[in-house]
Formats: structure tokens, C-alpha cells, sequence
């Protein structure tokens, strides 16, 4: 969850948004309705869907969190 958030706020400071309103955005780009209700498999996916759509859509590189 620590880095989702800091993809987030990646994103959000790249692209002019609040970290809320980014929020929103990756949810509503990833068809998803709450990020709480996703299993932990289903949560890595969709990190890994979001770091990818980062890179390749955005142009911006998340860090690996290690």
C-alpha cells in the first residue's frame, strides 16, 4: 500500500494533480471501484498494470520499491 501511494504521488506531482484526484484517475482508468476491496494477488496486478501503463501511456518511470 506504502508504494502504490508513492506511485501516486509520483504521477500526481508529474501530471498537476492532487494525490486524490490521481487516485481517483487510476481508478477510474483501471475500472476499479476500491482499491481496499482487491485481494493481495489481485493488488500486486494491478500495481504491476499500473507501473507498466506509467512507463508506456505517461512516459514516467516508477522506481521498483526496492
Amino acid at each position: 500500500n506504502n508504494y502504490y501511494w508513492s506511485i501516486v504521488r509520483v504521477l500526481a506531482d508529474e501530471l498537476g494533480y492532487t494525490e486524490r484526484e490521481m487516485h481517483q484517475t487510476i481508478k477510474n482508468h483501471f475500472d476499479i471501484e476500491s482499491t481496499k476491496t482487491l485481494s493481495t494477488k489481485e493488488f500486486a496486478n494491478f500495481i504491476e498494470r499500473l507501473v507498466r501503463w506509467s512507463a508506456i501511456e505517461l512516459n514516467i518511470v516508477i522506481s521498483d520499491p526496492s
